[in-house]
Order: structure tokens, then sequence, then C-alpha cells
């Protein structure tokens, strides 16, 4: 029988690990047998009472020089060829912590399993990048208490949006939220079910009569969107949604099922399994905030040199019909284009919407205006879509104006 090196540099990253979670004051449980991808469980205890909390993060432990052998700029890439554990570790019941062990100079070393932190690779397997600023003695703790869901509802999520969705028979709410790193599948439940319970209890109204019908009502449904980054609302990129629907209600009034996971009690998630990947693939099309702004300016003066050249200060057409059509055309291809400059960073998410408008109602304008599109009906009709979108088109402008100024 030979002796192994591997299995000795094993141990001693396993115990060093056990030496630094009892040092901290947490209990740390090694998986001696039938070990498919997880080394050990952390069992959190609270500091003021030393309660152990029953909230486990699992773990898997690497020790050795040769998983330090692929540096980067902040820390060390971890990579594989095959899938099989990331899929276990993405889908297991506890948050997973990925652990390396420089047993040479006694440091370790952590990072989060999840969608969010990994790359798939095109060709195989995956790769994670664990940075030297995860130090498991510095601040391992504070991140498993992040991912279990023990700290309080202010430090783990902001509410980004709150919109009362009711109709005249149910209170309904509708809530953007912003998840604190980090992120698992655990910690977003823990999530869902604390903002899901104070959403409910929440005393707005779109309308004074809603409110006169709801006043002494908790909501019956409650439908939230999770985003991980305050770009991923604008482009609608969730980590999960999920809807709440107390299951008292019933007959006409009770909304249709998402097609969900049932996570019990009336509540069912999906769950963004693309997330990662569209994140990075959104960050590729993001353009900087001075060539943005620019390309904002440039199609707006353009827009406005066409809409005074055919409509003048008013909302008639005042060109002849091949002029016209040739205007109509150019509008078209400005708006087309006007999809196609990259998205806003988030300080000009504002901008953003304010362009799009601005555009939408600019072709909505010369499509009503458009002599081919007037051929067997009636003027007076298109005179008035054509009046609506000119004064919208030119009250955004002013709004657009605005916004550009608060940026700049």
């Amino acid at each position: 029988m030979n002796w192994n090196p591997s299995d000795a540099q094993g141990r001693q990253g396993v115990g060093l690990v056990e030496t630094v979670v009892a040092k901290l004051c947490h209990i740390f449980r090694e998986q001696t047998t039938n070990d498919v991808g997880i080394d050990a469980h952390v069992e959190l205890v609270e500091s003021t009472n030393h309660e152990p909390t029953g909230q486990l993060v699992a773990l898997q432990i690497k020790s050795g020089s040769s998983y330090f052998e692929e540096p980067t700029a902040n820390g060390v890439i971890y990579r594989e060829s095959d899938l099989k554990h990331l899929s276990y570790w993405l889908d297991h019941s506890l948050p997973v912590f990925l652990i390396l062990v420089d047993t040479a100079g006694g440091k370790v070393y952590w990072q989060e399993i999840t969608n969010l932190t990994v790359e798939r690779l095109p060709k195989r397997g995956w790769k994670v990048e664990v940075p030297f600023t995860n130090n498991l003695e510095a601040n391992f703790i504070a991140a498993a208490r992040h991912r279990v869901g023990l700290e309080p509802a202010s430090a783990i999520y902001t509410r980004l949006k709150l919109d009362d969705t009711s109709n005249g028979m149910t209170k309904r709410y509708a809530a953007h939220l912003l998840v604190r790193h980090p992120v698992t599948r655990l910690r977003l439940e823990a999530v869902v079910r604390r903002a899901t319970t104070e959403i409910r209890r929440e005393t707005f109204h779109r309308t004074a009569r809603l409110g006169e019908r709801f006043r002494d009502h908790e909501a019956d449904v409650v439908s939230l969107y999770l985003a991980a980054d305050p770009t991923d609302a604008p482009n609608a990129n969730w980590l999960c949604r999920t809807m709440w629907v107390n299951p008292k209600l019933g007959g006409n009034s009770r909304p249709r099922s998402i097609g969900g996971i049932d996570l019990g009690e009336g509540l069912e998630v999906i769950w963004n399994s693309d997330y990662g990947d569209t994140s990075r693939f959104l960050k590729t099309l993001e353009i900087d905030k001075q060539s943005f702004l620019d390309d904002v300016q440039r199609f707006v003066a353009e827009t406005e040199r066409l809409v005074t050249m055919i409509f003048s200060t008013g909302n008639k057409c005042i060109l002849d019909a091949a002029t016209a059509r040739q205007a109509v055309e150019s509008m078209r291809r400005l708006y087309l284009d006007s999809t196609n400059i990259g998205l806003a960073p988030f300080e000009c998410r504002d901008v953003a919407e304010r362009f799009q408008d601005v555009m939408t109602f600019a072709e909505n304008a010369f499509d009503a205006a458009d002599p081919a599109m007037r051929n067997g009906n009636p003027d007076t009709a298109n005179d008035y879509l054509l009046e609506l979108a000119l004064r919208d088109c030119r009250k955004h402008l002013e709004r657009l104006r605005y916004e550009i100024e608060k940026v700049t």
C-alpha cells in the first residue's frame, strides 16, 4: 500500500478550516462518509447568547498549491472540466462554499457557488474566481449569515419599487427587490418570505377609492421580482419572480398560477437559470455615459429637425405627399437605429426611459401622418391619433431634457 501525499495535504486543509471555524465560535462538522461533493457543514452560532441557530452552510474543501496555479489580479481561478459537481452544488438544499486552502502559507479563501459567480465555458466545464479578499477568518461568517437570512431585512434587500395592482375585488401588490450579495436560492427564499409578509401589510394605494375599499385589509396577492444588480430591473433580468396568493382566496378573485415551483403556504417561484449568462451578455451591450448621452442628443436633434420639417409647430403635415412620404421613411429608419445604440449605464436609466418615449411617440406621429396609411381611412381619426402622438412626443421631450440636465 502506497502513502499518497495528497491525502495528508487534504487532511491538513480540513484541519486548518476546522481550526478557523472553531476560533470563530461556530460548529464544524466534517462529512466523513459518502463524499459526493460536500466535505463539511458549518452550523452558525449566535454571538450574543452562543445559541446554535440550526442554520447550516456546506463546504467543499480543496487543499494544496495545485489549486493556486492560475492567479488573477484579484485572486485565483478554480476550474473543473465537467458540470457534475457544479450542478450538484447549485441544486443543493444548503448554500455551498468552495474553500481553497494554501497549506504552505496557512491561508484559507472562500467563494460562493451560485449562478452569479460561476462561468460556464463554451467548450467544456466551468470556472470561478476565488478572491483573496474572501478570507475565511475575516469575512466568511458574515457572508454565511447573509446566505441563510440571519441578517435583518434591511441588511439583505432594498425595495426598488412598489406598485398597487389591486382591482375592485382583490388587494394586490407587485414589488421589485434588490438583494444584497451573496445570493443563493436558500437565501432568496428567506428574502421572499420576509418581504412577502411585510408587503402584505402595506397601506399604499394608487387611488383614494382603492384606499377606502381596502383600508383595513391585508393584501391577498403579492408578486415579487428579485434582482442582484440595479441594472437588472430595467432589463427584466430577474434572479427569480414569485407570487403569493392567500390560500383562502377563491372563486374569480384568485389569479392564475405563474407556473412555478410550489414553496408551500400559497407561495410559488420561477427561478431564472440563465441569470448569470444574461447578466454577462447585458454587460457587453452597455456603453459608457458620455457615449450614451452623445448618441441620445444626436438622435433627438435629428428627430426634432424632422418634426419641425413636417409639422412646423402645429399638428398638421405641411408637406406634399411625396416629401411627407420621404420624411416618414427617414423617421422610421431613425427610430430603428435608436434602438441599437447600446444599453445605458445605470445612472442614465431615467434618460433612457424618456428617450425611448420620445422616439416611440415621434414614430407614431409620423405613422399617423403617412399618406400611405391614410388611404381609405377617415382623416379625422388619423388627425386625432396624430395630435395625441405629437402631444406626447413634445411632453416627453421636455422631460428628457430635464433628465439629461440631472446627469450632466
